[in-house]
């Protein structure tokens, strides 16, 4: 299943696209036949009493989604979707109600992982449990408690991001939770670099994310005991620059290659 912004009627609203075999549609859904695949696009709309915007984000394997929705006023809200109907069914709390709280990831037991903005080149990395409360992740020692960003959970909880030294150099380290309560597991630097970020952390507690090596940006895979693996680029006029974005269990990655985006820190 794969989540699609698109336009509607001058607003933003969410699509979920799925490839079904068969069964009901949700409300406001449109099912065609594609490559022998019935594609069913539904419509999860907007917050009710004049919801202005909304993006989905995240989808476990149960069909609950995570995103933001704007209200009347403009106003962020952090919502849950339910996939089979097409509803919003619950909201996410901020741990500052002034913040931009993104959740970037949702796992089997919807356990929710991102980031909250406080403003500009501040944030805090958050996780809300089963009940929705929300938790502010911890740096890594020494670290900046305004300088934490979450982007990836496990179903066994594992939170894959980022948590920035402090002064002098600030440079920014791949982390993983273990727990959310607990102090980050620092997975270092690729090579000889100075900058790593975890994207995704999948059941085998395999992670993914970019880091730089002698002035190249590059996707890795970071295993326990084994350390970083160097995913490399494609060939073009950017060779050198990649980013590994999510890894599934089964050790399958995805991500972006000579797209001509580096990460600036």
């Amino acid at each position: 299943q794969v989540m699609k912004r698109t336009p509607l009627l001058a607003s933003w609203a969410p699509l979920l696209l799925g490839a079904f075999a068969g069964g009901a549609a949700a409300a406001g859904s449109v099912t065609q036949t594609v490559g022998g695949l019935s594609i069913t696009v539904t419509d999860l709309g907007l917050l009710p009493n004049g919801g202005t915007s909304a993006q989905a984000y995240a989808i476990n394997n149960s069909g609950r989604i995570v995103g933001m929705a704007t209200d009347a006023g403009f106003a962020l809200h952090r919502v849950h979707w339910d996939a089979a109907s097409g509803t919003i069914i619950g909201e996410l709390p901020n741990l500052d109600p002034a913040s931009t709280a993104v959740p970037e990831a949702i796992n089997d037991n919807h356990e929710v992982a991102g980031t909250e903005r406080i403003r500009s080149g501040l944030y805090y990395g958050v996780y809300w449990d089963t009940s929705g409360t929300v938790h502010a992740l911890r740096p890594i020692l020494g670290g900046l408690t305004t300088l934490v960003m979450a982007h990836g959970i496990s179903n066994n909880g594992w939170i894959a991001g980022r948590s920035q030294e402090g002064a002098p150099n600030y440079h920014g380290h791949a982390v993983i939770w273990r727990s959310p309560d607990g102090d980050p597991m620092d997975l270092g630097f690729l090579g000889t670099g100075n900058y790593s970020e975890a994207y995704d952390v999948n059941d085998l507690g395999q992670v993914v994310g970019v880091a730089n090596n002698g002035g190249a940006s590059l996707g890795f895979l970071w295993r326990e005991g084994q350390g970083y693996t160097n995913l490399g680029s494609l060939t073009g006029p950017t060779t050198g620059a990649s980013i590994a974005h999510a890894v599934n269990n089964t050790g399958m990655i995805v991500g972006t290659s000579n797209g001509g985006y580096l990460p600036v820190m």
